[in-house]
């Protein structure tokens, strides 16, 4: 037979899966390029794609005769592979430049299978999948981007990436302050904990009495306390009275309590603190703040809250010195609860040396608060009931405070 029409030329570098190889011409196809001089063109096809979605390649040949046994022959070849990478969907932005969102209600990394179920590619129906970290950018003014990256992978090694943007506010805002963290590590692997607190200028928030700042245990379960003493701590605006190691209120502490009025109306101060370099990382850390009847108690991440601390006292520092200024002389002592396990009521009973306003609360061993009550105190012994028929059952702390004094005790509820 002889050709008389033009025969396909094929294709390289399809990008497409192996099951996708073009089928080619059909017999029927090469019979129409061809004549023959005596009688009807016969044609035979054969071959079939080899290698995988990522590489492949076919061959088709056509045998060509009449019906003498005249022969040619003739093929047309394919080549390709899978080059498309998987689409793949991260969760969507957080906040925006103009409205970040708290460092303290940072959205958890979603698990690697709820991002999965947003992959799809066109050869590999299971392609994998992995996170590729956080990064932080632009940090500075409070505030700072985090981006969180997720790859796709399939089987050929074609892969995409998309991110996730977190427009984070290190400003931890309080009812009546704002709350900033700042952690340095010293050559020699101290680390010390810088906290500014900005008062907010209302009517209704009051001056700041006492901060407390959680402290980290060992294995035994032993308080680490900082590294400077007990002592009297020049702040910025003001002194405090400093109590190093101290249970109340989180079991291991470091308490600053207010010598004079503290910052209010929107002055701020430095509290800096000094944990020794074997001391383990604490993180969260629970912080209190007191300010008239107001007790506030947050849980801050430390490794979603830490920036740079830049602000500090004219003449260097802040920082704690021995103890030239005597604490006020603690009013309240002798405290028991009864009957332990308690059931519906517990009665409180505690000496006071003066006559005030004492705040009674109690908390959970999570540091959240379960009851507060502001009781007028009468000079010697005191006797208190407290209503425990809605607490569930477990162990919790009662706290009897005055602006300068504080007494704790555990109690359990069956």
């Amino acid at each position: 037979p002889e050709l008389t029409g033009t025969l396909p030329s094929g294709q390289t570098d399809i990008d497409d899966c192996i099951a996708n190889a073009p089928a080619g011409p059909s017999a029927d196809d090469i019979a129409a390029l061809y004549q023959d001089n005596c009688g009807a063109v016969n044609v035979t096809k054969s071959g079939s794609p080899t290698g995988d979605d990522c590489a492949w390649s076919v061959t088709y040949t056509y045998t060509i005769s009449d019906d003498c046994g005249n022969a040619t022959t003739a093929s047309v070849s394919y080549s390709g592979g899978d080059n498309t990478p998987p689409s793949i969907t991260c969760p969507e932005d957080v906040g925006s430049p103009s409205d970040p969102i708290s460092c303290t209600d940072l959205p958890p990394i979603p698990d690697i299978s709820d991002i999965s179920v947003t992959v799809n590619d066109n050869c590999d129906g299971n392609p994998t999948v992995t996170f590729d970290g956080e990064t932080v950018e632009e940090c500075g003014d409070g505030q700072y981007i985090l981006t969180r990256t997720w790859t796709a992978t399939d089987a050929c090694g074609n892969s995409t990436s998309c991110t996730q943007t977190i427009y984070v506010s290190t400003i931890i805002e309080l009812p009546c302050f704002t709350v900033q963290l700042d952690i340095t590590v010293n050559p020699d692997g101290t680390r010390t904990y810088c906290w500014i607190i900005t008062s907010k200028d209302s009517k209704r928030c009051r001056a700041l009495s006492h901060i407390a700042f959680e402290l980290p245990t060992d294995e035994d379960g032993n308080c680490i306390p900082a590294i400077e003493p007990n002592g009297t701590y020049q702040g910025i605006n003001n002194s405090y009275q400093v109590e190093n190691g101290t249970d109340n209120p989180f079991g291991c502490s470091i308490k600053f309590n207010t010598i004079g009025e503290g910052i209010k109306g929107g002055t701020s101060e430095v509290f800096k603190y000094t944990l020794p370099a074997d001391a383990p990382e604490l993180d969260p850390i629970r912080i209190e703040i007191k300010a008239g009847k107001s007790n506030d108690i947050v849980v801050i991440s430390v490794g979603d809250c830490d920036l740079d601390c830049s602000e500090e006292p004219d003449g260097g520092a802040p920082k704690i010195s021995e103890n030239t200024t005597p604490m006020p002389i603690a009013t309240l002592s002798n405290l028991s609860l009864y009957p332990i396990p308690v059931k519906d009521q517990l009665t409180v009973r505690y000496n006071n040396t003066e006559a005030n306003e004492v705040e009674v609360i109690v908390y959970d061993l999570l540091g959240r608060i379960i009851d507060r009550q502001m009781v007028l105190s009468q000079e010697g012994d005191n006797i208190q009931r407290i209503n425990t028929d809605k607490y569930r059952v477990g162990v919790y702390i009662l706290s009897i405070r005055t602006p300068h004094a504080a007494i704790d005790k555990k109690f359990v509820k069956n």
